[in-house]
């Protein structure tokens, strides 16, 4: 089942509007089992590096942030685009994009919500930190953002972004008050406009959240005050659950497998997060395809998925997971085969017949849980030669992508958009590309999912990127997480949202 609109720009020129006329305009009917209920519920530990959604671009956080973060566009559970703070949306050419955007709508510090808050979060995204931001490489594709009336806004591209939809769903359209641009610490409050203020942050600890009481869609709110207490072991997590400490929280793996005999409600998804071993592929051993294609091939990924995840992953080695149109199907998941025999002979190609060391970071807590994945891809790679030293951080994204204090991380993974995925990932200067490489033609390659196609035309151009992708071992991902949120009896509504951020508190309720 497809994740995604279908965008066939023949018909995007004329036809490409997604509408709800059920949710257009601001609704006058309060949520009446709202009441003075509170949800606790056990979120991630790893701490949120900023409240600020232009500058924390990590799924994990989108949790927290889109409490208090309206987006342009919202997604359904399923990964469907949806309208948030835009009524609707349209390519009127391959560069021209417009959007009809709600009225009456306000931030929680009271600033109306319209074009021109569009325009100016656009402009921040793109520049903030002097373009540093997790954003400024994906919205580098607009060119500009034009006015054209309160309620209607009109983005002009530089090239064709048939991904540009899925973007805004995410935390690049995510919107600010403008008003709270140079005079609100953002990185320690909140100025959206979404369902929820940000009451009170522990950092590392919780989050208080309350209901805003001006939010366009009164509905959706279920609950007075949200308690979110941050665990980082996911097992903790689900004691807490079963102890009645909590009324809900989520996990993967061996979660899934706890709730399951716990003989909890459980209903287990594959997402869209992989566990990849990010490698900086500018540095020595990494620059070197045959080190990289040894390594991805003596990975025992079942061994791995049996030992310490309890069965409950995916083996599946492309970046794109099974349901995503990025999926290569003539390539199928594990084009890597376990083969100790071949992985040696690949690193005494490569020069390295007597083997090599390098250090490798993992995130730390959750009982250890992560540091195990790396542990039992450490003992696989040694009977290679391979000496792998595992460093515990407590950011990957930090240590890799901004520390840039290691070259090799396994790290979580997932966005909803594939196109957005092979941006960031493969292209030259792309956020999850450790050391910005440019490989000799994949930005061609990859501008090429942008372009305007027909489904049978997209496909061919993710074949192509995925040829590569496999061929010189530019991805070596562990396995793919299933999830599944899980809640006492007396919730009702709340699901696992396939987009990469867990779950939303939208449209849940107290029995």
């Amino acid at each position: 089942m497809r994740r995604l609109p279908k965008l066939v720009f023949a018909a995007a020129l004329t036809t490409l509007m997604i509408a709800v006329a059920a949710c257009g305009g601001k609704s006058d009917t309060g949520n009446t089992n709202q009441g003075d209920k509170t949800l606790r519920f056990a979120g991630f530990g790893a701490p949120i590096r900023s409240w600020d959604p232009h500058r924390d671009g990590r799924p994990a956080s989108n949790l927290l942030l889109f409490a208090v973060y309206d987006r342009l566009i919202h997604q359904s559970p399923d990964g469907k685009l949806i309208p948030g703070l835009a009524l609707e949306w349209k390519f009127t050419d391959p560069t021209t994009f417009e959007m009809k955007l709600r009225s009456g709508v306000t931030f929680h510090d009271g600033t109306e919500f319209n074009a021109e808050a569009v325009k100016a979060n656009i402009q921040r995204a793109k520049t903030i930190d002097n373009g540093a931001g997790p954003w400024a490489g994906p919205l580098g594709v607009v060119d500009t953002v034009e006015v054209v009336d309160p309620s209607n806004v009109r983005f002009k591209l530089k090239t064709a972004s048939a991904s540009l939809p899925a973007l805004l769903s995410d935390a690049a359209g995510a919107m600010v008050s403008p008003a709270a641009f140079t005079t609100v610490d953002l990185n320690s409050k909140d100025a959206g406009a979404g369902m929820y203020k940000l009451e009170k942050w522990a950092t590392g600890g919780s989050a208080t959240f309350v209901a805003y009481d001006k939010y366009w869609d009164p509905k959706a709110i279920g609950f007075k005050k949200i308690e979110m207490p941050f665990q980082l072991d996911q097992l903790r997590r689900l004691d807490m659950l079963k102890a009645g400490a909590v009324d809900a929280t989520f996990g993967h793996t061996t979660f899934v497998d706890g709730a399951i005999r716990a003989n909890l409600d459980v209903k287990p998804q594959a997402g869209i997060n992989s566990w990849v071993m990010n490698l900086n592929r500018t540095v020595k051993p990494f620059d070197d395809s045959r080190v990289r294609l040894a390594i991805a091939h003596a990975i025992d990924r079942q061994s791995l998925i049996k030992a310490v995840l309890a069965g409950q992953a995916d083996d599946n080695q492309q970046p794109f997971a099974e349901t995503s149109e990025g999926f290569d199907k003539t390539i199928g998941k594990t084009p890597y085969d376990y083969n100790v025999d071949k992985a040696k002979q690949l690193l005494a190609e490569a020069g390295y017949a007597n083997g090599l060391n390098f250090t490798c970071a993992v995130v730390g807590g959750s009982g250890g849980a992560y540091a195990q994945y790396l542990e039992v891809v450490k003992d696989q790679l040694a009977k290679i030669g391979v000496n792998l030293e595992i460093k515990l951080v407590e950011s990957v994204t930090t240590a890799l992508l901004v520390d840039k204090s290691v070259n090799c991380a396994v790290m979580p993974y997932g966005v909803l958009s594939p196109i957005v995925a092979a941006k960031q990932l493969f292209g030259t200067g792309g956020y999850m590309n450790a050391g910005k490489v440019a490989e000799p033609g994949m930005d061609k390659l990859v501008a090429a999912l942008d372009q305007p196609q027909d489904d049978k035309a997209l496909s061919a151009s993710f074949d192509a990127v995925m040829k590569q992708v496999i061929d010189e071992g530019l991805y070596i991902s562990l396995f793919y997480e299933k999830w599944a949120v899980v809640s006492s009896k007396n919730v009702k509504g709340l699901q696992f949202y396939v987009g990469g951020h867990y779950t939303e508190f939208r449209n849940i309720s107290a029995s």
